[in-house]
Parts: structure tokens; C-alpha cells; sequence
């Protein structure tokens, strides 16, 4: 699948997902399609917050999405290795960092009141954080809200900047809305969906 035609099924799923009518899926017959291996058409980097499940706010099913998850969706040397299993042997044709609005590793960066079991992601949380002040954001919640992008954004140019997916793959980056359910690309690595 092109990179193009993947990002469009992104916008496709969620706009299913949004309007509470998901594509029908026999997954019976899915899990016995997928059980010699996945041809996933994209790799996803998500936060491991319970409410933005990729497979679900993109009404995609088995076999579909290869998606890595960490708290406040931070990309390091682990998340890249599974990056690069997902795009050099299994081919997944374009990546997506995904942020989203209410993430707690972004509150609690905010807050500057981290407990010692976020620390190591609110150290990757911070610069963003920063970012957003230095901006002249003003509000708690907007400084948190465009955090969030800019933590996206980032952990987006991190991947690009990684000799394997510098030129090969595409990365896009968006923000998910847990209140709409609507996810808002805002950078579409150069893919114009028309």
C-alpha cells in the first residue's frame, strides 16, 4: 500500500469511528487470515493511555496497524528498533505519532509535580513543555494542549532523524481529541490526501 492510500484509511477509520458506525468485520475470518504472519499497512507510535487505542479510534482490525505504546507516546531507542521491525521486515509503508489531548505524562510535566514513576517520560515531556511557555501560551490547559502538538511534533522529527527512516518512510504526526474522538493531523509528512 502507497504511503498516501494508508494515511487516507486513517482519516477514513476515524471518521467512522467518530460517527459510531464501524466497518463490519469477521473476526474470526481475520484472525485466521492473520495467523501466518501481518502485512501491516502503517507503523503507529501512541500513548498508552486506555482511551486512544489505535486499532479502535481508526475502526481498524487484526493484522491492520503495527502500533508501539508508551506513556506520553515517547520515542527512544526501544521504540525505534520496533519501529524499524515494523517498516524494514514487515513493510509498513508509513509511520504516525499520535499525542493526545488529556495525556497524563503531559499534565504531570506541567504541573512540575512528577511522580518518580513518570520521571524518565516527563524528561522527554519537558522541552515541550517549555516550548509552550516560551511560546507565550498562557492557561494550564492550553500550555498542556500545545505541549501536547509539540511533544507530537517532536517525537516525530526524532524518528526522522533516524538514519533508517530519514528517506525511506514517511512519518506524519496529529493529535487525537478524547473528547470528540476526532484525530487532527497536522502534519501529513508531505502526503497530500486531496
Amino acid at each position: 500500500m502507497e504511503p498516501r492510500a494508508s494515511l487516507e484509511r486513517f482519516m477514513q477509520g476515524n471518521r467512522r469511528f467518530m460517527s459510531g458506525c464501524p466497518a463490519p468485520v469477521d473476526l474470526t475470518e481475520r484472525r485466521e487470515a492473520t495467523a501466518a504472519g501481518q502485512v501491516p499497512w502503517a507503523a503507529v507510535v501512541a500513548c498508552a493511555d486506555a482511551r486512544v487505542a489505535p486499532e479502535i479510534v481508526f475502526d481498524t482490525t487484526l493484522g491492520d496497524l503495527f502500533v508501539v505504546r508508551t506513556g506520553g507516546n515517547v520515542v527512544d531507542e526501544l521504540v525505534l528498533g520496533s519501529l524499524r521491525f515494523g517498516v524494514e521486515t514487515l513493510g509498513a509503508p508509513l509511520i504516525v505519532v499520535i499525542g493526545h489531548y488529556g495525556c497524563g505524562a503531559v499534565r504531570a510535566t506541567c504541573d512540575g509535580d512528577t511522580p518518580a514513576h513518570l520521571a524518565c517520560v516527563c524528561d522527554e515531556v519537558l522541552p515541550s513543555v517549555k516550548a509552550a511557555r516560551a511560546a507565550g501560551v498562557t492557561g494550564e490547559i492550553e500550555v498542556c494542549d500545545e505541549a501536547v502538538r509539540l511533544h507530537a511534533e517532536a517525537m516525530a522529527a526524532r524518528i526522522r532523524a533516524d538514519e533508517l527512516f530519514g528517506n525511506t518512510v514517511p512519518v506524519a504526526w496529529g493529535v487525537y481529541d478524547v473528547v470528540s474522538g476526532e484525530m487532527r493531523f497536522h502534519d501529513t509528512a508531505g502526503l497530500d490526501t486531496g
